[in-house]
């Protein structure tokens, strides 16, 4: 479970005027995938709601929402996508300036005004129609806007990592070792920890182990090398690997894509659409 601090009353306005703004549901799950209570945010559509009634649409849901909700976990990037039913719906994770998963700004239950519903039971047809509509483009630039917004709340530290001296001290080490593979007797030895205590406490706190979450740094340092411009193969010397086809292979099971797919991406790359 990852440690972390949160403003509550200020994460609610933000979110809240967001939401009032654009007209659209926009909420908050944190770093453990749980929805916050907050009074003012804007509740379920009554579509929605409607339809969730029925346990089997629900658990399809549930899964949807669970399963984009880690996907922009481990990317650290915004995912425009459409659910099980067709909605659009958006996922913007917040990570802390060392990459730490914070949670995510969740819009959507915005029916796409390109895709036309026919044959639709006459008790959810009209529900249906009074859902906010927009094109996918335009849920694109509200993704962007509520980037920022997302960028500000982690720079205002209205969410944010608690501070933990020895983790700190560990993490300095591993981001002055990218270059190479570092075990965590290494890292006990320059921090002056035991290795035990660094293994135990590192899960305990970061929810990963200190090799899996290296990975995540280096990945991350990687991700932005390429949307710099560097190539795949001097990213991958940079990083410590061996060659380029073991860096292409860690980086794609990573982020579920090749790493060329980055370096010649657009302003809104198309997995944000999958």
């Amino acid at each position: 479970m990852i440690r972390y601090g949160m403003n509550t009353k200020e994460l609610e306005a933000t979110i809240s005027l967001i939401s009032r703004l654009l007209g659209i549901r926009v909420t908050f799950f944190d770093a453990d995938g749980r929805e916050l209570e907050m009074k003012s945010l804007a509740k379920m559509t009554a579509y929605c709601e409607i339809r969730r009634r029925d346990k089997i649409f629900n658990a399809r849901c549930v899964e949807c929402d669970r399963v984009h909700l880690e996907k922009a976990k481990k990317s650290g990037e915004t995912r425009i996508y459409h659910c099980h039913d067709g909605l659009i719906e958006g996922i913007i994770p917040l990570c802390d300036i060392g990459g730490v998963y914070l949670g995510s700004i969740v819009f959507g239950q915005i029916r796409d005004k390109s895709v036309r519903r026919r044959n639709l039971p006459a008790k959810f047809a009209k529900a249906y129609s009074l859902l906010p509509s927009f094109s996918y483009s335009k849920a694109v630039e509200i993704g962007t806007l509520l980037k920022y917004v997302s960028e500000y709340i982690i720079h205002s530290e209205i969410v944010k990592r608690r501070s933990l001296p020895w983790a700190d001290r560990v993490e300095a080490c591993m981001n002055s070792n990218l270059s190479r593979r570092i075990s965590v007797s290494e890292l006990a030895r320059e921090t002056g920890f035991s290795a035990s205590f660094i293994q135990h406490r590192f899960k305990e706190d970061y929810g990963v182990s200190p090799a899996k979450y290296m990975v995540g740094i280096k990945m991350k340092s990687a991700h932005r090398m390429l949307s710099d411009g560097a190539s795949v193969k001097e990213t991958a010397e940079t990083l410590g690997f061996h060659d380029q086809f073991h860096f292409s292979k860690a980086f794609k099971r990573h982020f579920g894509v090749p790493p060329s797919e980055i370096r010649n991406s657009s302003t809104f790359p198309s997995r944000w659409r999958s």
